[in-house]
């Protein structure tokens, strides 16, 4: 019972499950904005895309281990702590990838299961070797985080011509970035001693400033679109964005400004991925009514 406990520990650890578990919510709401409705297949690509991004977690894991060992945030994961051998990780991590694509191309159509290795490719690939030479990683790691959204909307045969689906995935690209160079500022001495390039080498803090508060503007832009191109026409949904765009746009900027220690970062970081989250809800609602 003892080591069924430290397996299954090992592999909420391992899969990074508050992580996955939101990757899986982009992607069903990626289905409820584009179908409008609650039926079995958003349960289908919701598991889909959760097993997908767990194996692809899982497997960050084995090919970060020996960058994770120099982390405080990172070294008692089961791979540097030496709870979970290499080669166990490494074969979870591929079997929990097969049946996530197979479940994709098996219950979806071809274009969905593509998607679905693009984003594979994206952050195991591309994403995570980046990360060790150049701070653009941040980029080919914003599109892994649009992607899953992508797969959603697809699965419920949205159109990849839509206006909505241009601006949705633009505002989660851009929600991207502040959440993953906030994170940065939080563990800047771990990302250097494991050597990661981080923002805060090639550029002054003021710099980072203004640019992480020019992303949060742009996110309010882009839910003021959704209403411009008639995505929504409710007014409740209008009032609520407005209020929402307004209040982060004010908090940040008094955040942002006084950030010179890690409760301001805290509370920006949880801030703005809670005025995400409440966009993604209102818009759900939207749909759904």
């Amino acid at each position: 019972m003892n080591n069924l406990s430290l397996f299954v520990r090992n592999i909420i650890e391992l899969g990074k499950i508050k992580v996955t578990v939101s990757v899986a919510i982009s992607g069903a709401i990626g289905y409820i904005l584009a179908g409008g409705h609650l039926d079995f297949n958003l349960l289908l690509i919701s598991i889909s895309i959760f097993i997908l991004a767990v194996g692809g977690a899982s497997l960050n894991n084995v090919q970060e281990v020996d960058l994770d060992k120099f982390m405080e945030r990172t070294k008692h994961r089961p791979l540097p702590d030496n709870k979970m051998s290499k080669r166990s990780a490494l074969i979870w991590s591929v079997v929990l990838l097969v049946i996530g694509f197979l479940l994709l191309f098996i219950c979806f159509n071809y274009f969905v299961f593509l998607v679905g290795v693009l984003t594979f490719l994206c952050y195991n690939a591309i994403y995570t070797p980046l990360k060790k030479t150049t701070i653009l990683a941040v980029i080919p790691g914003s599109l892994s985080g649009v992607l899953p959204f992508i797969i959603g909307w697809s699965a419920a045969g949205g159109s990849l011509y839509s206006i909505a689906l241009l601006i949705l995935s633009a505002f989660i690209f851009v929600w991207q970035i502040p959440h993953s160079w906030l994170i940065m500022l939080l563990y800047e001495n771990d990302y250097s001693k494991a050597g990661f390039q981080i923002p805060m080498r090639y550029y002054k803090v003021r710099q980072l400033k203004i640019f992480i508060y020019f992303c949060i503007i742009l996110m309010v832009l882009f839910t003021i679109l959704l209403y411009l191109f008639g995505y929504t026409t409710h007014i409740w949904v209008i009032y609520l964005l407005l209020v929402l765009g307004i209040d982060i746009i004010f908090h940040v900027r008094f955040l942002i400004w006084q950030w010179d220690t890690d409760v301001h970062l805290r509370k920006m970081f949880v801030k703005v991925n809670i005025y995400v989250l409440l966009v993604l809800i209102i818009l759900s609602i939207d749909r759904l009514t």
